[in-house]
């Protein structure tokens, strides 16, 4: 055995080009495997590290807990660290309220000390951003709250909590972080006093909340529904990554095993014996699986580390970094250890199919290699083919035939990258449908109100306001009108019921009718301009008309509540006044604007200018939305106008939500372009390697006489022949896999299914110029050989 094992390191150090290519084979399926598992690895640190980085480590608060519920609380074994915040109370109007807490603790939740100093004593506070603009309060002065002078030594990100420290009091606030996350059902129960703590139960012994979004990255402590989900996409990855390494694999040793079916014909003809020769097969994946899948695991590594300097680097240049959301690197062993046995398994049983192969066909079928070739008794060539591609195309068309064995890996490693690809794609239409449906992109960084105040708005001078930045300004109507008429609408959960006319206590008086929930939009004229062009509609035609925005979720289902359509007339009639005015549908689209990003109740939104606003009922600004580049000097500026203004500056929280999607988007379409290099160079290396092991044939057809054309044709036809074989296959099965993708996401939110008519377009032009490239390649390659060498050229 070990002369054969010398022979096979031999025959792998001669025919560098076959052994180069099933490393390769084995090097990009185990790298695929590490960097998926390294970059979901990369994604579950940076979500943790973010959160810790803004909220700080623990994963539960208790509150209302007096001095000797603490100490009671502190010899939990189950909890590894505890803060203690003391609450002081809030002014009577629950506007502001005040905390005491060491120095150590304000660090450690993460609150973020824009100005001056901790306090030393408490007599000394910190007091909010939001504090300092309403009380006009700064470093330096004394302010009273609650009956007691404090001075201001800083000031801190927030909105209503000022902080001191070295307070009494026996009303705590205890943060908690558990020793072993995994458990924190049951470590929490117990620690409330009850068998689920997730249950209605008034015998809980404390108050509580739980840190949701971190117990969700840390140990996806999801719902049920949400779980279901990640469960089934995470198996339709899992099998898209074996599917894609498993056919990789076993293509380089199936095209390795034919090349080589005459070295195992002579050395069973010399008297090795089939275990042997299975023996001979198996050491050889050994050897390249050891080589191939420890380089993969470098490789994989190295791309994953470099994935996340390159994202990293785009996300900066992009201007959307937020504090904590830069992709956090950090060696995880799990992904190298799944790749290692996904690698050696799928070798193993790849060279075990091949090993068998190769015992068991007889030492003169191995030299002949007739094992490949079926020569049938009359073989009928399709008048079209010998029309259109001549001689070239007889002999392509009967050299498929009869050599069926030998190009079925290549259909079938073409039909995998196809439905890997389609499926790949209905992925990531749904995943990136569902994240910006959870992360929401703000396309505005601060927005103006006056909460339901709006006569303020009355009082001033909009052009001030409106021209501080690009600006637009939503308005609604101070008494609602309602829509009446409900033929169009296609969903009951979309209507009610209410009364025509009311009297002066609001009591029916009336008749009662039905009306369709919706929400009408009134934007200023140069926004409902911005608003068509991004429609693709003429303002011109379309200012004093409708736009029907119209999808909604309703039970986890995205759908639309309406059939209306271009041309339609919407009725509106005043709930209270004896008015209503008709406007015309310009269009209707599922797309959303400033300030009604989030309105994806049962209703629609009516969109409409307000300059062209025909109703009797008075128009009040609601918001005026900003986008600018400088948030800072615009909130400086705003307030210059007037202090009685909600002004809120938004650009922190509008750059993590296009963080999110940028970093969502940027692994979706990682995962995507990874899977398809690696689908493309098994095919590269199944089709190079045929071609290849087809040198002597194409030698001898030429020396026969046959022109460079018809020579051309043959390829030609060939290519077409695995193009639409696969093709036919891989769109069918593509499509059976994006269904299955859609009833993954479909257990969180319903879109409803989407026939990936992109990626299956995409794939029939790409097959196509793939399949024809490559093979022209290799063909360009063998035309250099000498004619007769290649003819008397055997395969070592």
């Amino acid at each position: 055995m070990n002369i054969l094992k010398r022979l096979t390191k031999k025959d792998l150090k001669q025919n560098k080009k076959r052994t180069i290519g099933t490393l390769i084979g084995i090097l990009l399926s185990t790298a695929l495997i590490t960097v998926v598992g390294g970059m979901f690895s990369v994604l579950q640190n940076t979500l943790i590290q973010g959160t810790i980085n803004n909220d700080g480590y623990y994963h539960v608060i208790l509150y209302d807990l007096t001095d000797e519920d603490v100490k009671e609380v502190s010899l939990n074994k189950d909890f590894s660290h505890m803060e203690v915040v003391k609450n002081l109370g809030t002014e009577e109007d629950g506007d502001f309220g005040i905390f005491s807490e060491s120095q150590d603790t304000f660090y450690y939740l993460k609150h973020k000390l824009i100005e001056g100093v901790y306090p030393k004593n408490n007599s000394e506070i910190i007091i909010t951003d939001y504090y300092a603009e309403k009380k006009n309060a700064a470093i330096g002065d004394t302010i009273n709250i609650m009956n007691h002078d404090y001075k201001v030594v800083g000031r801190v990100e927030g909105y209503s909590f000022q902080y001191t420290t070295d307070a009494t009091n026996d009303n705590n606030m205890v943060y908690l972080t558990l020793k072993n996350p995994k458990n924190y059902k049951k470590d929490i129960s117990e620690l409330l006093g009850v068998s689920d703590y997730s249950k209605d139960d008034n015998n809980k012994k404390y108050g509580y909340s739980i840190h949701g979004e971190l117990l969700n990255w840390e140990v996806f402590a999801f719902s049920d529904r949400i779980n279901s989900m990640l469960v089934s996409l995470v198996a339709i990855i899992i099998a898209i990554i074996l599917a894609t390494s498993v056919f990789s694999i076993r293509n380089s040793f199936a095209i390795s095993t034919n090349e080589k079916l005459k070295t195992y014909g002579m050395l069973s003809s010399i008297g090795a014996t089939r275990k042997q020769i299975r023996r001979m097969v198996l050491f050889e994946g050994l050897y390249l699986g050891i080589v191939g899948i420890g380089l993969g695991l470098i490789l994989g590594g190295f791309v994953t580390w470099i994935l996340t300097i390159l994202i990293n680097y785009l996300i900066t240049n992009a201007n959307m970094v937020t504090d904590g959301w830069l992709l956090y690197y950090k060696f995880t062993w799990y992904p190298y250890v799944i790749a290692i046995i996904v690698g050696f398994v799928m070798i193993y049983l790849s060279t075990l199919s091949s090993s068998i192969k190769a015992s068991r066909v007889s030492p003169i079928q191995n030299i002949r290699n007739s094992d490949n070739i079926k020569n049938p008794k009359k073989l009928k060539v399709p008048f079209y083919i010998r029309k259109i591609f001549k001689v070239g195309g007889v002999l392509s068309y009967k050299n498929l035939k009869r050599s069926k064995r030998k190009y079925r890996v290549t259909v079938i490693s073409l039909t995998v990258s196809i439905l890997v690809f389609i499926v790949a794609a209905s992925f990531l239409d749904y995943g990136l449908k569902e994240v910006r449906n959870e992360y929401i992109s703000l396309d505005y960084d601060v927005v103006v109100n006056a909460y339901n105040n709006e006569e303020i708005f009355e009082s001033l001078d909009l052009n001030s306001l409106t021209s501080l930045a690009k600006s637009h300004v939503y308005y609604w109507v101070d008494e609602p009108y309602m829509l009446y008429d409900v033929t169009h609408i296609t969903n009951d959960l979309s209507k009610g019921t209410s009364c025509r006319k009311l009297g002066e206590d609001y009591n029916c008086i009336g008749e009662k009718r039905e009306y369709a929930y919706h929400n009408s939009v009134y934007y200023d004229d140069a926004s409902f301009k911005e608003i068509c062009k991004k429609l693709n509609i003429d303002y011109d035609k379309n200012k004093d008309k409708v736009i029907v925005l119209d999808n909604s979720i309703i039970n986890r289902k995205e759908v639309r509540v309406s059939n209306y359509k271009k041309g339609d007339l919407i009725t509106l009639s005043h709930l209270v006044e004896d008015d209503s005015f008709d406007v015309e549908v310009a269009a209707v689209s599922n797309k959303r604007f400033w300030g009604i990003e989030t309105h994806y109740g049962g209703g629609m939104n009516l969109v409409m200018n307000q300059k062209y606003y025909k109703g009797k009922g008075k128009l009040k600004i609601m918001n005026i939305f900003y986008e600018t580049k400088d948030a800072d000097t615009l909130v400086e500026n705003i307030e210059k106008i007037s202090s009685d203004l909600y002004v809120s500056n938004i650009t922190e929280q509008a750059k993590q939500m296009k963080t999110m999607i940028l970093i969502f988007s940027i692994f979706i379409y990682g995962f995507i372009i990874v899977v398809t290099l690696i689908g493309v160079t098994s095919v590269f290396n199944t089709i190079n390697s045929n071609m290849e092991l087809r040198r002597r044939e194409f030698a001898t057809l030429k020396s026969i006489g046959m022109t460079k054309r018809e020579f051309n044709n043959m390829i030609l036809l060939e290519a077409v022949f695995y193009s639409f074989k696969s093709l036919f296959f891989g769109i069918i099965l593509g499509i059976g896999g994006s269904y299955l993708v859609y009833n993954a996401f479909k257990k969180q939110m319903d879109f409803g299914y989407l026939l990936p008519t992109k990626a299956i377009i995409i794939s029939i032009i790409f097959i196509i110029l793939l399949v024809y490239t490559i093979m022209k390649y290799s063909i360009s390659r063998i035309n250099k050989e000498n004619i007769i060498e290649t003819i008397r050229k055997e395969n070592v």
